[in-house]
């Protein structure tokens, strides 16, 4: 009996707009790279489908259109292209509608609708103070609590991330963090909410940081936020810890520089930005510090922000993630490749189709 092995996938086979072409990172898990495998692990299983199986019949009409042009038979070709379409379409329903949902699918439909369902409450308030200014079909609220109600929901509407909320972070970032913030800190040196300790101030004179440098660290060390859902004051704990780990090192002007550089570069970056330049700092020096690929890394953090429209918004986004990772710039184009997979012509279109299509089959 004769015995074939499946050659294993050695790229990602997500699907992309015809002009950015195959994804050329390495298959991470279930044949997709991770920063593809993360966002399928985010929205779920069925809304790939979906989004993959639209975006193979808008290659297949742009290309034929592309290649046929000119020809008489076009506007026939892709009549006949469309109707096959359409019954690859019933095909993927019927699939679906079978299919049992993951986690990830239920957490995303609901937040869709949940998102539908306010900008539907946003767009009838507006409604109906353009048409009843004076009130005259009576109060829904007092005027308060719409007020109230409006900025929720303009702020909800507003976030184009808010369906990614629950995304998973960066493991790997904060098992670094955990590791360092396990360096013993003198009791002087230590954070808390009452007093500032002696780690900024000497941070600050050794450092020689610029005004602009200094004042970011002492804002980001006398708050008490929870970065990557870590513990209250964690940029400051782990800022002490990186501090008492340079005093005592053989390195320690070298360190003193590479803080220098780092604290500095954390101006305009988000707080996870600031957080992860800290651990940078002692990359290499702490035995068994977890040393993840550029890919592994960004296959987390970027996948959220896919979500956002805005082309300009998501590329400086992106562009600030890899500049805290220290992403080569010959690499960058490729990474930006990816978040643009979604910018084609007919993104409008593919989104009513899929909204529209959720509600086939999808029990709100």
């Amino acid at each position: 009996m004769k015995i074939t092995c499946r050659k294993p996938t050695m790229s990602c086979v997500a699907v992309r707009h015809y002009k950015a072409g195959a994804c050329k990172h390495a298959v991470f898990k279930e044949d997709r790279c991770k920063m593809h495998y993360n966002s399928m692990m985010v929205t779920g299983i069925k809304h790939v489908i979906e989004s993959e199986m639209f975006q193979i019949h808008v290659n297949e009409r742009e290309l034929m259109a592309k290649s046929q042009k000119g020809d008489p038979r076009l506007v026939e070709n892709l009549e006949v292209l469309e109707i096959r379409h359409k019954h690859d379409r019933i095909r993927m329903v019927d699939m679906l509608t079978a299919m049992p949902d993951t986690a990830a699918d239920v957490v995303y439909r609901r937040k869709v609708a949940q998102r539908l369902e306010r900008n539907n409450e946003l767009w009838a308030m507006r409604l109906r103070r353009r048409w009843d200014p004076h009130g005259d079909l009576g109060p829904l609220q007092e005027h308060e609590e719409v007020e109230e109600l409006q900025d929720n929901l303009i702020g909800f509407a507003a976030d184009r991330q808010n369906i990614h909320r629950e995304v998973t972070v960066n493991e790997v970032v904060k098992k670094t963090i955990e590791k360092v913030i396990m360096i013993p800190v003198p009791a002087e040196y230590r954070w808390n909410m009452e007093t500032v300790s002696k780690t900024p101030g000497e941070i600050i004179a050794e450092c020689k940081l610029s005004i602009a440098a200094g004042k970011l660290l002492i804002e980001k060390y006398t708050s008490d936020e929870t970065i990557y859902d870590m513990v209250s004051g964690i940029y400051g704990k782990t800022l002490d810890s990186v501090w008492l780990y340079i005093k005592e090192h053989s390195d320690k002007e070298v360190l003193i520089k590479t803080l220098k550089t780092e604290l500095e570069d954390n101006i305009g970056m988000c707080a996870q930005g600031n957080l992860t330049r800290l651990c940078n700092v002692l990359q290499g020096y702490l035995d068994e510090m977890p040393k993840p690929s550029i890919a592994e890394i960004l296959g987390d953090l970027l996948p959220p922000i896919k979500a956002i429209k805005d082309r300009k918004v998501r590329r400086e986004k992106a562009l600030q993630i890899m500049r805290t990772h220290n992403v080569p710039d010959e690499e960058q184009d490729v990474w930006l490749d990816e978040l643009n997979d979604d910018d084609d012509d007919g993104d409008e279109i593919r989104r009513e189709y899929l909204d529209s299509l959720r509600m086939d089959y999808y029990p709100y």
